[in-house]
Order: C-alpha cells, then sequence, then structure tokens
C-alpha cells in the first residue's frame, strides 16, 4: 500500500482524466471536459457531461488533488497525487481490460449486414468502403497535430479503420461472387 493507495480500481472514464491531467498537462476540469468534447472519439464525446462528477470522485478518493487558482472564477489547479499516479499506473497496466472485446459499433452491426438482401449488402458495403477511407484520410491530418500520448491512439485507430477496410473489401468481393453465382444458376 503506498501513501493509503489500496489498489482500487478506476472506470476507463476515471483512467482516460487522470491521464489527461497527469501526463497532458490539462490541468483544471474545464481543461479535461474540453479535452474530452473535443475528442475524435464518440465514445469519449458523450462522456463530457460526466467529466466534472468524475473528477469529484477523484478528489475524494485522494488521486487527484485540487487547489485554489488565483482568477476571479474561481478555478481549481488540478493534479494527481502520488496515489493518483500508482491508480493511473495500474489502470494502464491491466491486461484483462486492454484485451477485453469492448463495445465496437462495427463488429456490433457486421453479422447483421450479413441478413440483408445482396444487392443491398453490396451497395452497404461500397459505401461503408469510401467512408472508412475518409475516415482514414481524416485521422491522418489530425495525427499532424496531436502529442505524444494522443498520436498513440490515433495511429491505432488508423490500423483499425484499416482492418475493417481490408474486411469490407473482402466482402465485397465475396459479394460479387455470390451476385455472379446467384446470376448462373438462373
Amino acid at each position: 500500500m503506498r501513501n493509503g493507495y489500496e489498489g482500487q480500481m478506476i472506470t476507463e472514464l476515471e483512467g482516460a482524466i487522470l491521464t489527461e491531467i497527469g501526463y497532458r498537462q490539462k490541468r483544471t476540469a474545464f481543461k479535461v471536459r474540453q479535452a474530452f468534447k473535443n475528442s475524435p472519439s464518440s465514445y469519449w464525446q458523450g462522456s463530457a457531461g460526466s467529466v466534472y462528477p468524475a473528477i469529484k470522485r477523484l478528489i475524494e478518493k485522494n488521486l487527484i488533488l485540487a487547489s485554489a487558482s488565483n482568477d476571479a472564477r474561481g478555478t481549481q489547479s488540478l493534479q494527481l497525487t502520488d496515489d493518483g499516479h500508482a491508480a493511473l499506473t495500474d489502470w494502464a497496466m491491466d491486461i484483462p481490460a486492454c484485451i477485453a472485446m469492448g463495445a465496437d459499433p462495427f463488429r456490433l452491426r457486421a453479422g447483421l449486414w450479413q441478413a440483408m438482401d445482396v444487392s443491398d449488402q453490396m451497395k452497404h458495403a461500397e459505401r461503408l468502403a469510401v467512408s472508412i477511407e475518409q475516415a482514414i484520410s481524416w485521422l491522418e491530418n489530425y495525427l499532424n497535430n496531436q502529442d505524444q500520448y494522443e498520436a498513440v491512439q490515433a495511429k491505432l485507430a488508423i490500423e483499425l479503420q484499416q482492418l475493417r477496410l481490408n474486411w469490407t473489401k473482402r466482402r465485397i468481393e465475396e459479394l460479387h461472387a455470390l451476385k455472379r453465382n446467384q446470376i448462373s444458376a438462373n
């Protein structure tokens, strides 16, 4: 046990908040919230309204120290405590959480696409491929303006989108073959 830290589990949101404060130098609740609001991930954008209550919990858990600033708004300056650094390290090194399947909108929908009519599947897959290519292009541009922590996340997001694109292109080829077989059978 380090300074009272008892290996308490923190949520993904709390780990992301500790990362913003400890490594990305977001030293106020407003700046942390803005980082979530401006995230390219819809998962984190949706969490923007949860940031203030989570910061309050982290202060209560003694993982964040809040100290008064000298501004008229009473802004608090945030920093990680030793326990906060320990909790963040434990969170970052949590292998089962790192490899968990988690929510993946693409994966959740992919099986359902096969229930569609072949022509509809082809149209959808072709539109999907174009959209994924656009997402990759956007991420490549986004990557150019990021710090080292966000850059790793952006690179992984690009790789994930490339995997999705490869899967989609293979599916398009399968659908074309299926369509040819349907035509030759008639």
